[in-house]
């Protein structure tokens, strides 16, 4: 019986999903629109107030991953500039040591 009425209930959400997919196909213009202001669309107030309650959180991760990633750039360019002085380093004295044996 619990199956019958799951299929029941997706046939009946697939038949939700065609009337609104057809709906939307005849929209020519705000004469037609299936809804003239925000807040009649359905679900509005729970979206608007579960945005507001993630917006800080959203904005933590991305400030955390941008502070993540300057350190790792900063991080490769103090290692790029020892590197860099330590190639200086050897190749000058490799070019001192063949200077001397001529």
């Amino acid at each position: 019986m619990a199956n019958s009425a799951a299929v029941d209930n997706f046939h009946l959400e697939l038949d939700n999903y065609s009337h609104w997919s057809n709906s939307v196909r005849k929209i020519t213009g705000l004469a037609d629109a299936l809804y003239t202001e925000l807040s009649e669309i359905p679900f509005f107030e729970s979206n608007a107030s579960h945005h507001a309650e993630v917006k800080l959180l959203v904005r933590e991760h991305i400030r955390a991953k941008r502070r993540k990633i300057f350190r790792h750039w900063n991080d490769l360019a103090q290692e790029y500039i020892v590197r860099q002085d330590i190639n200086s380093e050897a190749s000058s004295c490799d070019l001192e040591e063949n200077d001397g044996s001529r």
